[in-house]
């Protein structure tokens, strides 16, 4: 239940985030309420329940919204075509590692007991190598951080001016505002010598 609580925190901070970015205070109360008034009652009904359809809906609904807002404001926030096309392709990046996460997560929970015969008929140390609920951490682990400083970038950056933010960063997010701002590590260092 931790794992699925997880999900809805995740995303519903980076919802709740794009929502909030630029609303009023009304609006922003709004969307708080909103965002608490769907998953507090749809998390208890879970654990409670222990059902898992209502809780993989609104997990594919916040995905949906967050990408769908996420990619309006890369829109709005991002004047240049070049800098808002690598923008476009992390946050492909950001959701696709996620939702491949979500898959092999899906495949643990639906096919569990086929899975744990094939990892036994495999074996050692190969049998690790199909612990999808392992890999479901790292994918959604990598879809998370990449959406959520994604986000954080987009609702602090000025346009032309990164101030060195993506030293903020790390992997993957990182090296796309280093290629954005024109930042090569090597170069950098050699232009500061001259």
């Amino acid at each position: 239940m931790g794992d699925d609580l997880s999900m809805f925190l995740a995303v519903g901070a980076v919802l709740h985030q794009l929502l909030c970015y630029q609303a009023t205070a009304a609006e922003r109360q709004k969307y708080t309420a909103c965002i608490l008034g769907s998953l507090v009652p749809i998390s208890i009904y879970h654990v409670w329940a222990d059902e898992i359809i209502m809780h993989e809906i609104a997990f594919a609904v916040m995905i949906y919204l967050v990408s769908k807002h996420a990619r309006a404001l890369i829109k709005k926030q991002v004047a240049d075509e070049a800098a808002r096309k690598k923008l476009g392709k992390l946050a492909t990046f950001g959701i696709s590692t996620g939702l491949f996460g979500y898959f092999l997560w899906n495949i643990d929970f639906h096919a569990c007991s086929y899975v744990t015969r094939f990892k036994h008929w495999v074996g050692l140390p190969w049998g690790f190598l199909f612990e999808l609920h392992g890999w479901w951490h790292i994918f959604t682990a990598i879809g998370a951080y990449v959406g959520m400083a994604l986000v954080e970038y987009l609702v602090t950056i000025e346009e032309g001016e990164t101030g060195k933010v993506e030293e903020g960063f790390v992997w993957p997010v990182r090296a796309v505002l280093r290629d954005m701002d024109g930042v090569d590590q090597e170069g950098a260092e050699g232009k500061k010598g001259l």
